[in-house]
């Protein structure tokens, strides 16, 4: 679990980083851009992710894109965050010893990942489109 969500936010920080290396020509905003990434922490839609590209796309090229986006993809994307976010929270931060914690089955966090794969992948395209 906490492997996958380290993935999550991994992805997330290249879909940004791609998208600065794309759009961003100036080299001062480009190192602008890279501090925005490597100081966000964490992987919820709004807080972390949204933030991050509207700190590089500004936000109104972040609600163009939102527009172009699949809502219903952008919606599980933004619902699983969520769910995954509270389970890594249970794992990462319980620190009595002698409890069994309960972990989830590969199944539902695979069903988890299909969601927030599609996501990922309808954000990034919508950046490679460049149309916000």
């Amino acid at each position: 679990m906490l492997e996958f969500c380290g993935w999550i936010e991994e992805a997330m920080d290249d879909i940004a980083e791609k998208c600065y290396a794309r759009c961003v020509l100036n080299n001062e905003n480009r190192k602008l851009c890279k501090e925005i990434v490597r100081s966000t922490y964490g992987f919820e839609y709004d807080l972390h992710f949204r933030r991050m590209l509207a700190g590089i796309i500004g936000q109104t090229g972040m609600e163009r894109l939102e527009r172009r986006a699949n809502a219903v993809k952008i919606d599980l994307l933004r619902s699983s965050l969520s769910t995954m976010k509270s389970i890594r929270d249970s794992y990462a931060h319980t620190y009595l010893k002698g409890v069994t914690p309960t972990l989830s089955a590969p199944s539902f966090i695979l069903s988890q990942f299909g969601a927030i794969y599609d996501g990922l992948r309808e954000v990034e395209a919508r950046i490679a489109e460049r149309t916000w």
